[in-house]
């Protein structure tokens, strides 16, 4: 008895030591190793803004001054411009490997948008926005890219006919990262490992910038280009995806985009260590395993989605089985752990670097790629305050504040969500759609 007993107590003491590494690497916790995202240069230019209570059924701005560094703000109110929609799985396939998604609205004349998930996230994380923009006539594709959802899950190392950095010279893309590594990470200079993934994987944002271009071309296939519209990691595929094919792409909405908290350009020789040894940890031995079983049951994916969005009431068991459905199918295991490896890459302020630069600019010297970016106040993983700097680049036309919203505003807060997309995709388009 004693025995048994024992072994219970082991068992239950490593599901706490699991539980406590999955809180680590989902949330916001890796950032006391980590220092605050900064910008060398620069003011704010945001105008405040909150919203007053439902007149009528709208969202209606009210200005309020803040003064330096204020941003826009909005509070959740009633369900305007909200629902869910069962849409139906289609498969498009990408250099022999399948890739699922949802559209609807192709046949309307309005713009096209491509809707991109989050880590650990897919099309149907989008099933709250994708037929109510549709429904405001444009023409809406939600993407599970590859590794994702329901999509193909090939080997990490065994799918190089796609990795995108195999693709490119990185070494190009480190011009914007150099001029900012004394406030974007620790004082050093930004090296070639520092863009590559660490393991070699195809996994990483060029592949899927890549996975987005052609999907683009080749399924939406709009001449004009389309709008991205992202959340967390999906945000820097989006991004990446406008600086490589600026032609295909006429604006960018970012949804709490993800902060890339275990990049190696964000640790400190205090946090290096710790992470590195975790991630090897996971990675490397049947610990790994045994977080993922942890992490794939709907227990902990009830709890952790609990922790992103700030209305529990919105974690429904709809979006567990959205979320947890996909982590049981081939692969997932392998893509899981290979992500928390990926310490490198571009970080979103370099991105946003890149597309204000004058290689980005429009025959006004304006930035021709403006981007949205709508964050909720109560993401706990991705601290708004933190990521408030990114409003003082030259290509952010927008940043809201959406008040009492965690991580994933497109679902737990669609209803603020679909009018910003949707304001934001007609002014930059000139085409007024219904």
């Amino acid at each position: 008895a004693a025995r048994t007993w024992s072994q219970a107590q082991a068992k239950k003491t490593m599901r706490k030591i699991l539980l406590l590494a999955a809180s680590v690497l989902f949330s916001s916790g890796v950032g006391a190793f980590v220092p605050s995202v900064g910008r060398l240069a620069g003011g704010s230019r945001f105008v405040s803004r909150q919203t007053s209570p439902q007149a009528g059924g709208k969202v209606l701005p009210v200005p309020v001054s803040r003064g330096a560094g204020a941003v826009g703000s909005r509070r959740v109110g009633g369900g305007v411009l909200s629902c869910t929609a069962k849409l139906e799985d289609k498969y498009w396939e990408w250099n022999g490997y399948k890739t699922r998604y949802q559209s609807a609205g192709e046949d309307n004349d309005g713009p096209s948008l491509l809707l991109v998930h989050g880590f650990g996230g897919n099309a149907d994380h989008w099933r709250k926005n994708t037929q109510v923009l549709a429904d405001q006539g444009f023409r809406v594709f939600a993407i599970d890219m590859i590794g994702y959802g329901f999509s193909d899950k090939p080997d990490p190392q065994g799918m190089s006919s796609v990795n995108g950095e195999l693709k490119r010279d990185l070494s190009s893309y480190m011009r914007f990262a150099k001029e900012g590594t004394p406030s974007w990470g620790p004082v050093g200079t930004t090296h070639f490992t520092d863009m590559a993934h660490p393991l070699g994987s195809g996994y990483n944002f060029y592949t899927w910038a890549d996975q987005l271009a052609d999907f683009s071309r080749e399924v939406i296939a709009d001449s004009k280009g389309v709008f991205p519209v992202c959340n967390s990691i999906g945000s820097c595929a989006g991004l990446q995806f406008a600086i490589d094919c600026p032609k295909d792409v006429r604006g960018v909405v970012i949804c709490d985009p993800s902060l890339r908290m275990l990049n190696v350009k964000r640790q400190s020789p205090l946090g290096t260590p710790f992470v590195s040894a975790l991630q090897t940890l996971l990675r490397e031995t049947s610990i790994g395993e045994a977080f993922f079983g942890v992490v794939a049951t709907e227990d902990t994916v009830r709890n952790v989605l609990k922790q992103a969005y700030c209305d529990a009431s919105t974690v429904t068991d709809e979006l567990v089985a959205a979320i947890l459905n996909p982590g049981k199918t081939e692969n997932a295991p392998r893509v899981f752990l290979d992500f928390i490896s990926y310490s490198a890459g571009p970080l979103p302020e370099e991105q946003l670097e890149v597309l204000s630069s004058t290689e980005y600019a429009g025959a006004d010297g304006k930035p021709s790629i403006p981007v949205s970016i709508l964050w909720g106040d109560k993401d706990p993983w991705e601290p708004v305050e933190t990521g408030k700097v990114y409003g003082d680049y030259d290509c952010v036309d927008q940043f809201e504040v959406l008040e009492g919203v965690g991580h994933c505003p497109q679902d737990e807060a669609p209803q603020l969500v679909n009018p910003l997309v949707t304001s934001f995709v007609r002014k930059h388009s000139g085409v007024t759609v219904k």
